[in-house]
């Protein structure tokens, strides 16, 4: 793909701002609740730009879009890593299973690979904050 195969019509246009939109509110979404469990600030702005670059430099090389990898980062906070070095280290993990694991684990059913990420992101949830949100929705007002 080059540049001069790039469609800018009406409903390419449409489909990918829309895309877009979302794809930034997942990112800068993921990007606050995580921060809020290390109690970091987040600057939207700043997230913005970082996936607007990514995906610029991506789609000159003809890779996926790029957003907030919330399994992959619910799998490393439960894990306690604490900074991006486990991402090389998840990465080399990842090659090494690629290049001599995969004849073990090919007939591994899907369902398997969906509960590990399943399991990783339940403890996430604040089950308590859950409740109490729905008893104040459900009041019609604050308590």
């Amino acid at each position: 793909m080059s540049f001069g195969d790039l469609l800018f019509v009406s409903p390419y246009l449409t489909t990918a701002f829309k895309t877009g939109v979302i794809a930034l509110a997942e990112g800068i979404a993921v990007g606050r609740s995580f921060s809020l469990f290390k109690n970091d600030h987040i600057d939207g702005n700043k997230e913005m730009i970082a996936i607007g670059m990514m995906n610029v430099a991506g789609s000159c090389t003809s890779c996926y879009l790029t957003t907030g990898p919330f399994p992959r980062s619910a799998v490393n906070y439960n894990a306690g890593c604490k900074t991006a070095m486990s991402n090389v280290v998840m990465a080399i993990a990842v090659m090494f299973t690629l290049l001599f694991l995969t004849p073990l684990v090919h007939y591994t059913p899907l369902v398997v690979l969906f509960a590990i990420i399943i399991a990783a992101m339940l403890g996430l949830i604040d089950y308590e904050a859950a409740i109490h949100l729905w008893k104040v929705d459900t009041s019609g007002g604050a308590t």
